[in-house]
């Protein structure tokens, strides 16, 4: 089943307060599962969070809001890296219960369309892009334990290091609608 995320509920999927979130929400861990969040509902999202908040890996929301009025480039970056958080938050709670993740992607509705298995295929996975989310991730106190993801959730894990690896090209990257296929 794939469901869209909302404006109303991409809080909980990219907030890196763990705070908001002390024990794991309903919809994670469910292995039939397919959460899509649109870059559309990622833009909405952003335009109206206060300046001051740091719900996302950005400290900078400004920034961020900027980005959306121009229409920055930059700020497809910036939404592939939430991505890639919200896929490690949800792993850290699937790895901790010995549970299958909840499938998180990005959608675009004006992106090319690749799927999950064709994305890590093009893109091998850097070890040091894969250190650097791990360690962002466990800042946050969403860690992986022992750093190890089971076999059963290693493409959700080599899909969030694609699109944190994509989040630090110094080049545009093209937007993606990613269909899940694992």
């Amino acid at each position: 089943m794939v469901v869209d995320a909302s404006y109303e509920n991409l809080s909980c999927l990219v907030s890196a307060d763990g705070s908001l979130e002390l024990f794991p929400e309903p919809f994670r861990m469910q292995k039939t599962v397919i959460f899509r969040i649109p870059y559309d509902v990622y833009v909405h999202y952003l335009l109206e969070l206060p300046k001051d908040t740091k719900v996302i890996l950005s400290n900078d929301i400004s920034l961020l809001q900027t980005y959306a009025e121009h229409d920055h480039p930059d700020l497809y970056k910036c939404f592939l890296q939430d991505v890639a958080f919200a896929i490690l938050k949800e792993l850290s709670f699937a790895e901790i219960y010995k549970q299958y993740a909840t499938r998180i992607i990005p959608g675009a509705s004006d992106g090319y369309s690749i799927t999950v298995s064709k994305l890590i295929e093009e893109f091998p996975q850097s070890k040091s892009a894969a250190n650097m989310l791990l360690q962002q991730a466990g800042l946050y106190n969403y860690k992986i334990p022992k750093n190890t993801v089971s076999q059963q959730n290693q493409p959700l894990y080599q899909l969030a290091v694609v699109l944190y690896q994509k989040s630090l090209s110094p080049l545009a990257v093209p937007k993606m609608d990613v269909v899940c296929d694992v």
